[in-house]
């Protein structure tokens, strides 16, 4: 046989009931039930009563016949008789035959005490109960509920307060302390309100996945605020739980809208960012954005003023695939910065421009007779690089620099001029580049040439008063060229020299030298003419003198 237990001192319930005070107090209704029960069980068995019951109670009829004539009428012994000693009573009393249904009058009083003494261990049982703490345990009130996305999910925790309300409507009160902090005012709402402020405003937990497991735990909820003041035993237990209901996310690529494009001229080309038509409020930025030659690397960066990825889950419902990207620098061109870079075909393109300047500028300047087909050759270059390749100005610069032979003959009355004129003039260009393609490209027409004013006199005379003479633009020392080519630019450009000195023009001393033997030819010459001139002016003199003599003699004779 099975049996059910009291809760709370352990003996079998008898029809799912217990007599114990502390089963009637937590359940008044049935303890009210039982002492009624009771107190109708009695009335029946006195209006009924058994054999047994009745035949005992026929002795003190007679036995209390004698007493009762025998007790004075000053004490009033009709108080004292029992419900068994009335029928007796009224047969000594010889009184008419109508019969009295003493059983039921003597049941109703003892169902009447019965029910007194129900009703007051009702009102005990309710008095005690209203007066005994109420267990609460709030952490059951509380829930933990996840909002957002998978990674990135937040914890709240809430106190529910309607299902308090309903679970406790008539169960808070305020104990002596309570009633005399609060006065009037109502339980329930302090109670709560004071649950309420100990909750926290944010997130209990950030940054969560479905399955994290979640706790919540009362930092800000004091025993004392709930039982210092409320007729209240307090359980405030942490709550766990897992992580649930967070969205998936998706992914999303920033850098789909955005257009890198690199610009200007190798190696300081520069890149630009350029977004489509998109309003999100994003910025991007590149490590790197002058200063650019073809097959670096730039990366950039997207960046949000905010969290970045909560502005994408909240915009995209999306997490970035990445922050950043690595793009590669193409299609600029490309400056050239050594000499050793300048291929055959950009050299040529140079080199005829210099060329046809340097035939019409001859054909123009010397048209006389007397110079016989002027001729040039380039014997190399200058080569100049800025040291600020960032420079507003020129990146680059080169001078071809060309010998010019122009052969002079001058004839004399007496004496012949029959010479080659050599001298050094300088043809420039700027900004050498390759194209993405790799095809050369240099601006020819943009050219600049390096000359000073110069003049040869050949000493044959043309007039009485002026010799034959060449004026021409150029440099008769190579050094004067570089100087005027090179030097000036130091201060800004590093330089090459490229000149090939095997055909650098000789210097005058060499040519002194060289002349030396036909000098001292026409030295001699002269003075073996000046010797004959003596001779003949002293033969003459003294032809002169010997004739003046014999005049004189005659003269005298006569």
């Amino acid at each position: 046989m099975a049996y059910n237990f009291c809760e709370f001192c352990g003996k079998p319930l008898e029809n799912g009931k217990c007599t114990c005070t502390e089963w009637l107090a937590a359940n008044p209704t049935a303890a009210a039930d039982e002492v009624l029960a009771k107190s109708s069980e009695e009335v029946s068995k006195t209006e009924n009563p058994t054999e047994e019951q009745a035949a005992p109670a026929a002795e003190p009829v007679a036995e209390a016949a004698e007493p009762v004539a025998e007790t004075p009428a000053t004490e009033a012994p009709v108080a004292e008789i029992s419900a068994a000693e009335v029928p007796a009573a009224a047969v000594a009393a010889q009184k008419p035959a109508k019969k009295k249904n003493t059983g039921l009058i003597i049941g109703l009083i003892a169902g009447g005490v019965a029910l007194l003494a129900a009703i007051g261990i009702v009102i005990g049982i309710i008095v005690y109960k209203n007066s005994r703490p109420v267990e609460v345990d709030i952490s059951e009130y509380i829930e933990i509920k996840c909002e957002g996305y998978e990674t990135i999910g937040k914890a709240y925790a809430e106190f529910d307060e309607e299902s308090f309300r309903a679970d406790y409507a008539d169960q808070i009160k305020y104990n002596k302390e309570g009633k005399k902090y609060y006065k009037d005012e109502d339980p329930m709402d302090n109670f709560v309100s004071t649950v309420t402020l100990a909750m926290p405003e944010w997130e209990i937990a950030e940054d969560l996945s479905n399955g994290d497991e979640v706790t919540f735990e009362w930092e800000y909820l004091s025993t004392y605020s709930i039982e210092g003041y409320f007729n209240v035993i307090l359980s405030a237990d942490p709550v766990t739980v897992e992580a649930e209901g967070l969205t998936e996310l998706g992914t999303i690529d920033l850098f789909e809208d955005i257009t890198v494009t690199f610009e200007g001229t190798a190696p300081v080309g520069y890149a630009k960012i350029e977004r489509g038509d998109s309003d999100i409020w994003l910025d991007y930025t590149a490590d790197k954005t002058t200063g650019l030659s073809n097959g670096d690397k730039v990366t950039v960066t997207v960046d949000y003023y905010g969290d970045l990825e909560e502005y994408c889950i909240e915009e995209f419902h999306a997490v970035p695939e990445a922050t950043t990207k690595e793009f590669t620098v193409e299609g600029l061109e490309t400056y050239v910065l050594s000499s050793s870079e300048i291929d055959d075909n950009m050299m040529k393109l140079m080199t005829d421009q210099a060329d046809a300047v340097l035939t019409s500028g001859l054909a123009n300047a010397f048209t006389s007779d007397i110079i016989k087909d002027p001729s040039f050759e380039c014997i190399g270059n200058y080569f100049l690089v800025a040291k600020d390749l960032e420079t507003w100005g020129d990146v680059n610069k080169i001078v071809l620099v060309y010998v010019i032979n122009i052969p002079l003959v001058v004839e004399g009355e007496d004496q012949t001029y029959n010479k080659t004129i050599q001298y050094y003039y300088g043809v420039g260009f700027d900004n050498l580049k390759y194209l993405s393609d790799g095809t050369p490209s240099v601006d020819v027409n943009d050219y600049t040439t390096y000359s000073e004013y110069m003049s040869i006199d050949t000493g044959i005379p043309c007039s009485e008063y002026t010799n034959y003479a060449l004026w021409m633009y150029g440099y008769e020392d190579i050094d004067d060229l570089a100087a005027s080519a090179v030097v000036s630019y130091s201060a800004d450009y590093d330089s090459e020299d490229n000149i090939d000195e095997s055909k650098l023009i000789a210097s005058a001393t060499d040519e002194t030298s060289a002349e030396g033997d036909g000098t001292a030819e026409t030295e001699a010459t002269e003075a073996a003419e000046t010797e004959a001139t003596e001779a003949a002016e002293t033969e003459a003199t003294e032809a002169t003198e010997a004739a003046a003599t014999e005049a004189t003699e005659s003269s005298e004779a006569a």
